[in-house]
């Protein structure tokens, strides 16, 4: 009787996009799900704040320009209470943001219109570094 190799567990990458507008929420979303991502949105900061309360993501892609928490709230909530999740802001801003160098965060950015492939790059760069921190953890 032969006996199967244990397989190291993989879990499915989990990903929090963040955008008021729900066309870009899921275009995101059908855009991450197909390259196999499991996906949550949130519509606005607070309700960020709570899905990365209830479930750490591996990535947070986040609008800044939002009503009511915007994604620069969402960014210094991230950076005092969970640092080690990563942000991939996007803005149609002439100029990106320095989240990295004033909170510590692990954080770049990406302009709109989104270019896919610099979107899945920059994704998995982050997905990598995340759960490589999740496991230097263990």
């Amino acid at each position: 009787m032969t006996s199967a190799s244990p397989r190291s567990y993989t879990p499915t990458p989990k990903v929090l996009v963040v955008d008021d507008i729900a066309d870009n929420r899921d275009l995101l979303k059908l855009l991450l799900e197909s390259e196999g991502y499991l996906v949550e949105t949130a519509a606005e900061g607070y309700t960020a704040i709570a899905k990365i309360e209830q479930q750490l993501p591996d990535l947070v892609i986040l609008d800044l320009m939002m009503p009511d928490l915007d994604g620069y709230g969402v960014a210094q909530w991230v950076s005092q209470n969970q640092p080690f999740v990563p942000l991939l802001i996007v803005t149609g801003a002439s100029e990106f943001p320095n989240f990295g160098n004033k909170t510590g965060l692990i954080a770049d950015c990406i302009r709109k219109p989104i270019v896919f492939e610099e979107l899945l790059e920059k994704v998995q760069a982050f997905i990598t570094v995340s759960q490589n921190h999740k496991k230097s953890k263990c």
